[in-house]
């Protein structure tokens, strides 16, 4: 059973990474836009 779910865990982990540089580029866009203005 362990093994069966150490692959998903894996999969999890690489989709919060991508989902967190996602998340992190829209917060981030905004000022970036402000910052290029100023």
């Amino acid at each position: 059973m362990l093994s069966l779910l150490f692959p998903i865990i894996e999969q999890l982990e690489i989709l919060s990474r991508i989902l967190a540089i996602f998340w992190g580029l829209i917060i981030l866009s905004p000022y970036g836009i402000l910052i290029c203005k100023l």
